[in-house]
């Protein structure tokens, strides 16, 4: 935790160009796509998709769920032994070479609310878990999107509204995307 603050406090005293209007108009894309299992139901997971774009927007990350040339691709995993990650309702590899970069426990997303609520449960972890590859780090927040265990009143609030992505946040993804743009020059 200590290493995210000062790592923040150095993005956010270095220049940048960012502004507020990033956060309403979208300045980086991003391709993933999700495998889905046998457990997933396309509606469900079709409308997650369209909350968790809505949640990365707000942080200035256009999210299009394209199969062709994704960046991230997320598995959706059916049921997993209990002492599994525990207390997880997904992954990231941020690192890892396989394409697959995400995995998210859909039987526990599932378990945890089955009156509807579940897609904007899966939609918060599916940005969770994106956040966690764009920042290239497994750091959380004491609170909001990147808090490492979200409490039932988190989950209770997220399926009436979306969770908020910090400011420290939005300096990673800024650093990441920033990166991204050097290396292509």
């Amino acid at each position: 935790m200590r290493t995210r603050w000062i790592l923040a406090a150095m993005i956010l005293a270095a220049p940048c160009t960012w502004s507020q209007e990033g956060a309403a108009s979208p300045e980086w894309r991003l391709r993933a796509y999700v495998h889905r299992n046998s457990l997933s139901n396309a509606f469900g997971v079709q409308r997650a998709q369209v909350l968790a774009a809505q949640i990365l927007s707000a942080a200035g990350v256009h999210l299009e769920w394209d199969a062709r040339a994704p960046e991230i691709e997320i598995q959706l995993e059916g049921p997993v032994p209990g002492d599994f990650r525990v207390g997880s309702l997904g992954y990231a590899e941020p690192f890892s070479r396989s394409r697959v970069r995400i995995h998210v426990l859909y039987g526990r997303v599932l378990a945890i609310d089955s009156r509807g609520g579940s897609s904007a449960i899966l939609a918060h972890v599916l940005a969770h878990e994106i956040l966690h590859v764009l920042e290239g780090n497994a750091g959380h927040s004491g609170d909001g999107l990147m808090k490492a265990h979200w409490s039932k009143d988190d989950l209770s609030e997220m399926t009436h509204r979306l969770l908020p992505v910090s400011d420290l946040d939005r300096a990673l993804i800024r650093m990441h995307f920033s990166k991204q743009y050097e290396g292509t020059r």
